[in-house]
């Protein structure tokens, strides 16, 4: 289990030259056995920095599942970084990279099916399809590989 420690500093007023404001950091010991790659250092680090928010809604009628997820990736080593609406309006843009230095094989899943998927630049010009299958987009990774990939849902 990560120890974390948090350690704060405030900027002495007869110090103008120094960073001005409230700095506060972070620091987490994270003992593991095996190399960092196979105790997924990099997941555990976003867990810490990246802490999952939560809010209470009023109740409702319906009924909701007792698990949802509106986008996930299978596979250990790659992560969803960035997820925005695509510059032309036509969906989702999401970018993905692995981060155990491995290749590996995953699968970028939405909280609904797509209706169609393609790998695009950083400028979000497409590059090449992909195919949706069951509902997910399967992706493979190069060791460190940085994917965007833009998704088009139908119209509800």
């Amino acid at each position: 289990m990560p120890v974390a420690i948090t350690y704060k500093t405030y900027t002495h007023p007869a110090h103008p030259t120094a960073d001005r404001g409230r700095h506060e950091f972070t620091y987490s010991l994270y003992p593991h056995a095996g190399s960092w790659s196979d105790a997924l250092v990099a997941r555990r680090g976003q867990e810490l920095n990246q802490p999952l928010l939560s809010f209470g809604f009023c109740e409702s009628p319906g009924k909701l599942p007792s698990a949802c997820s509106f986008f996930s990736v299978d596979g250990s080593g790659v992560i969803i970084d960035a997820v925005k609406l695509a510059e032309d309006g036509g969906g989702l843009v999401f970018r993905l990279y692995e981060a155990n230095g491995r290749a590996e094989k995953a699968t970028l899943r939405c909280f609904r099916a797509p209706q169609a998927a393609v790998l695009t630049d950083l400028l979000e010009k497409e590059t090449a399809p992909l195919a949706v299958k069951d509902g997910g987009i399967e992706l493979s990774f190069r060791p460190f590989e940085i994917k965007t990939v833009k998704v088009r849902f139908e119209k509800p």
